[in-house]
């Protein structure tokens, strides 16, 4: 979660491939809060509390999703819910197969 962008706001990287296992872990290193929300989904996908995580308003803070069954295979679109109007956006493929 970074102050940078077209809009001054943006998730680095805005995309990511994982697999089952893997975790990913968003890191607050700009100076504004932001947040993780999904918003798009696959149908098999259950985040359950994890679908929303906390603001993080402190550099180095930290909100961290282990991709396990929950996680379907496809795509999971995600926001910053405050900065979403700005395009603070990303994605999250998770995919079969080995590494």
């Amino acid at each position: 979660m970074i102050d940078q962008g077209p809009y001054g706001m943006a998730f680095d990287p805005t995309r990511v491939t994982v697999h089952h296992g893997d975790t990913v872990r968003f890191v607050q290193a700009g100076n504004i809060p932001h947040n993780v929300e999904f918003k798009w989904v696959p149908d098999r996908t259950d985040l359950g509390a994890l679908g929303s995580g906390a603001t993080l308003t402190t550099r180095g803070e930290t909100y961290t999703i282990v991709i396990d069954q929950r996680l379907a295979v496809g795509k999971h679109v995600y926001v910053c819910t405050p900065h979403e109007v700005l395009g603070m956006a990303g994605i999250i493929y998770v995919v079969d197969g080995p590494e």
